[in-house]
């Protein structure tokens, strides 16, 4: 069971990051949150919250904490966004019908990027997924539809290219397999079990 007075307390009170095993465990009580749990929904968000400090991300381990904390910590917060991101992937992710994908390929690369300008062009992200499509590297590009902009990546490939930024799951892999290129929306809730 998770504690979230130790997690508040010891650790995001102090800009402590979680641990990886900690973290995780946060990650699947966030995931009950989602699926109707009105405590875990609440007590996870603050957490969360509390947790998403800058000073948290710029923690560093050192020998005083170890000795006041009284259980193994971080060496840096890579840890906590590493546990939350590994549960949602294990208990949300990889559960859903739409969830990973599976080419035929033996790899390919993901790419992203940070939005792209006021005035309609396409973002470095986007463009770099294009050129390394073309020569010969297998893109799985994902993005999003413009949130600070007036357009993201979502809008760029859709309007200018014609792709469906929401294709079926197996549409996609054969688009990736036979054109070394597919878009995937980062956004897209069908992901989720």
């Amino acid at each position: 069971m998770i504690d979230i007075k130790h997690i508040l307390k010891d650790h995001a009170y102090q800009n402590i990051p979680l641990n990886y095993e900690e973290a995780y465990e946060l990650g699947v009580y966030a995931l009950e949150g989602c699926n109707g749990n009105k405590l875990a929904q609440k007590q996870s968000i603050a957490a969360l919250c509390a947790l998403h400090t800058k000073a948290t991300y710029f923690w560093k381990r050192t020998k005083r904490s170890i000795k006041i904390h009284g259980h193994r910590l971080p060496k840096n917060a890579a840890e906590q966004i590493a546990g939350i991101c590994a549960a949602i992937f294990n208990y949300d992710i990889a559960v859903s019908k739409f969830g990973f994908f599976n080419p035929n390929i033996s790899y390919a690369m993901d790419n992203c990027g940070m939005g792209g300008d006021i005035i309609d062009t396409a973002n470095v992200s986007t463009v770099a997924a294009f050129i390394a499509a073309a020569a010969g590297i297998f893109m799985c590009k994902h993005g999003s539809p413009g949130n600070a902009r007036r357009i993201g990546s979502s809008e760029f490939v859709s309007m200018h290219c014609n792709i469906n930024t929401e294709s079926a799951k197996r549409k996609t892999e054969k688009c990736l397999e036979d054109t070394h290129f597919c878009y995937t929306e980062a956004l897209d809730t069908r992901y989720k079990r």
